[in-house]
């Protein structure tokens, strides 16, 4: 049996009123000492554990969320604008330690290279950083085996990594998922909020990293996490489980009639008004 774990992170800003929460500089004042950041500093990063299930995850999702200070507005962009200034101190701030970002873009972009965006705002005497929507995704084959100990007879649960296409799956991805969301503003604009990005975790995990923060709601997640599953499971109708990313780029895929409902779904969906920790925890 095939089992696919689904998991993410997903960053956002944060607000104290209109004014922008930034966790590396405003962890004291706000109290955020248990709650994550990503690796500038500038957004809020929840982890919630990956499942198997589409319920599963957004169950998780609102566990991490629910955790989130109350005194904060949450709000998804897939792209922040700051002063010079403070990007200057959240540089200073985070300090020189930091490696280089090294996540990989199949199209050969390369994810230091400023995009058009990066290039007005510098002209304004701004800088603007980035928020997203990350997708872990592993798969593992699943067989039950008899074991006998001391003379009793039990079955086990033998889990086995599968090594994943990790290629052909982004290309997939950016059709199916990429593309449905890309009329939300500021998704497609180069650098980190471009089709392509992923960062390989071990032979049976990677991460796909194109998607923005405008991506993260419940109605979405759910179909998002209903895409993937149905590629992977159903992967050497859509292409070749050992087709490379060079030998796909001009196939016509194929889709089932199960994917086309579900992209047809992805692509009605609207990013979210609301607050972010209200929209996924109405309760609390």
């Amino acid at each position: 049996m095939l089992k696919i774990l689904i998991g993410l992170d997903a960053e956002f800003m944060a607000y104290y009123h209109d004014s922008p929460v930034y966790p590396l500089l405003d962890r004291r004042e706000h109290k955020l000492y248990n709650v994550g950041c990503d690796e500038f500093g500038h957004c809020i990063e929840v982890r919630p554990k990956e499942s198997d299930t589409a319920e599963g995850l957004v169950l998780n999702t609102v566990k991490v969320m629910a955790e989130l200070p109350a005194h904060l507005r949450y709000e998804h962009g897939n792209v922040h604008v700051m002063d010079k200034k403070t990007f200057i101190k959240l540089l200073r701030a985070r300090g020189t330690a930091k490696e280089i970002p090294g996540c990989k873009n199949i199209h050969d972009q390369d994810i230091l290279d400023d995009c058009k965006m990066d290039i007005e705002a510098r002209k304004a005497g701004n800088r603007i950083v980035f928020c997203g929507m990350h997708v872990h995704v592993s798969a593992m084959d699943v067989r039950t085996q008899e074991v006998t100990i001391k003379g009793n007879t039990e079955h086990v649960e033998i889990e086995t990594p599968i090594d994943l296409p990790v290629q052909s799956l982004v290309l997939l991805f950016d059709e199916f998922l990429f593309k449905p969301l890309s009329s939300d503003k500021d998704f497609n604009i180069g650098r980190y909020r471009a089709p392509g990005f992923y960062e390989r975790k071990t032979s049976n995990h990677f991460e796909y990293r194109s998607l923005g923060s405008s991506a993260f709601g419940p109605k979405r997640l759910m179909v998002i996490f209903e895409i993937i599953k149905e590629i992977i499971i159903n992967l050497d109708y859509y292409v070749l489980w050992n087709m490379g990313p060079l030998e796909i780029r001009g196939t016509q895929w194929r889709r089932s009639d199960k994917l086309a409902e579900l992209v047809t779904q992805l692509s009605r969906t609207k990013p979210s008004t609301r607050d972010l920790r209200q929209l996924w925890v109405p309760w609390a």
